[in-house]
Order: structure tokens, then C-alpha cells, then sequence
């Protein structure tokens, strides 16, 4: 029998009597992501559960239900199919359960730590992400996690993943969730409502990181890049040979201090694609 995962399952393991668990291709500090069976029709997906410490957790199981829900709006190459949603019975209690199609990719965070990209394949990657969280605000979904962690690549493309702390535009700031600290948008840290400009943010960090191998401020504490976030301008962009003008400019444009002066991301998504 294989061990335990933090979320207590073990391979092999029918879940809610349809879904098989195969092996573990993702955990985090909330949840695990497992390859499955869906031995109903027949096909592979990708089973997400909380972790075990969470599974009384009901903060952490309404984050999941909310998780398939907005998934369930969203219909977009770049954002991972949602299939079900569900709540298996098993020894102990219940666990809720995300089921998605299954994305076989690189962590985009996982590439840039062993190679730098290239400014082409930079600028395609951030496009295909600006698109994806375009029509995400179309939905009136906020991402609020934009990070190099939750981009994966693959030969197919780029997939924007873990929706797991999205919100509604205008909806109240949860202050007790932040997302990633290096991609957080100012205004975020003083409480602001939820809305579209923060993801512009992060994406300008993305963008910016992707293109140069670093974030837009020094390695510091963690309070220092917070307040870096609020009061200190991004370092200068290095001079990219070939790099388009326009790409440079948006970069920096997404990482206004003033939620109003940055670009709406279907803006960036259509700047960058016409880059290349």
C-alpha cells in the first residue's frame, strides 16, 4: 500500500465510489492534488482535497466549494475545466472534493528557478496569463493569487490554476488572506475591496519577473516587501536587447501604486500579443 499523503488518502483509493486516486501530482500547505480515475466514464482527472488538517476546517471547505463554483463560470483555454464538486463520506467524517481536468505542466516559478526565458517566451507566457485572468474579470472574478507558483507549463500552453482565494469584484477584503506577499497589490494591504487592478498588479510582478529573472525590488523581509509594495518605485527594467518599448511600458504601468492608473488585463493580454 502506498503511505499516506498529508490529506490522509492512499493510492488507489476509490473516493465517493467513482473516483479513483492514483498518485499525488501536487501539495500545498491547504490541500493535495491527485491524478484519478473517473470510473464512471472512463476517463483521467485531477481530484483536489483538503488537507487533513483541514478537513474539519469549515473556512477551508467553503474556500473549496467556492473554488468549484467560480471554476464552474469560467470557460477559457488558459483556466482548468472543472467537472465536479463533491462531498465523499469516509472513516472519520467527510471530505469535500474539486475534480478538474488533469494539467500536465511545469510550475512557471519552478522554470524561472533553472532558466531564464527569453524575452519572447516571457512576453507569450504573461499573454496568455493576462488573457486567462481577462476573461476571468469578465465573469466578475478577482483571482487575488497571480503568482509564477500558480501558472503551469506545458508544450499546449500556459494554465492559470488555484482559484482558491478568487473573489467577486467589490466584494469585502477577507484580511486575513493576502495570497502570495511578493505579487500582493498595495492597496491590498490596506483592506481595499476586492477588485480587478490587484491582479493587474501581480501581473506586472509576473511580467517583470519573468523578463528579468528577479522581482521588481531587492530580497528583503517580508516586511520590507511590503512596504516596498506601498512605498518604493520597482527598479529600473535592464535594457533587453530587442525587447519592444511597449512591453517595458506596460510592465511598469501594471505596477502603479494608483489602483485607477494601471491597465485593465485585457489591455495588457492584447499589448503583449501584438508584441511578438
Amino acid at each position: 500500500m502506498m503511505a499516506q499523503t498529508m490529506s490522509g488518502f492512499t493510492g488507489d483509493q476509490l473516493l465517493d465510489g467513482r473516483y479513483r486516486l492514483i498518485e499525488p501530482i501536487g501539495t500545498g500547505g491547504m490541500s493535495t492534488v491527485w491524478r484519478a480515475r473517473d470510473e464512471r466514464l472512463g476517463r483521467v482527472v485531477a481530484v483536489k482535497t483538503l488537507g487533513r488538517r483541514l478537513l474539519a476546517d469549515r473556512t477551508a471547505q467553503r474556500r473549496l466549494a467556492a473554488e468549484a463554483r467560480t471554476l464552474a463560470r469560467l470557460s477559457h483555454p488558459h483556466i482548468a475545466v472543472v467537472h465536479d464538486y463533491g462531498v465523499a463520506r469516509v472513516a472519520g467524517g467527510v471530505v469535500p472534493y474539486l475534480v478538474m481536468e488533469v494539467v500536465d505542466g511545469t510550475p512557471l516559478a519552478t522554470v524561472l528557478a533553472e532558466r531564464d526565458l527569453g524575452w519572447p517566451a516571457a512576453v507569450g507566457v504573461c499573454a496568455q496569463v493576462a488573457s486567462a485572468v481577462a476573461a476571468a474579470h469578465a465573469r466578475g472574478v478577482v483571482h487575488r493569487d497571480i503568482s509564477a507558483n500558480n501558472v503551469l507549463l506545458a508544450d499546449t500552453g500556459v494554465t492559470v490554476i488555484d482559484f482558491g482565494i478568487s473573489g467577486f469584484v467589490d466584494q469585502p477584503a477577507d484580511t486575513e488572506t493576502f495570497g502570495t506577499p511578493a505579487y500582493t497589490a498595495p492597496e491590498r494591504l490596506d483592506g481595499a475591496p476586492v477588485h480587478p487592478a490587484a491582479d493587474v498588479y501581480a501581473l506586472g510582478v509576473l511580467l517583470y519577473r519573468c523578463l528579468t529573472g528577479r522581482l521588481p525590488w531587492p530580497p528583503t523581509s517580508l516586511v520590507g516587501l511590503l512596504s516596498a509594495h506601498r512605498n518604493r518605485d520597482p527598479r529600473p527594467l535592464p535594457d533587453i536587447a530587442g525587447l519592444p518599448p511597449q512591453v517595458a511600458d506596460m510592465c511598469l504601468a501594471c505596477l502603479e501604486k494608483d489602483p485607477a492608473a494601471r491597465p485593465d488585463a485585457e489591455t495588457v493580454a492584447e499589448v503583449l500579443a501584438a508584441a511578438l
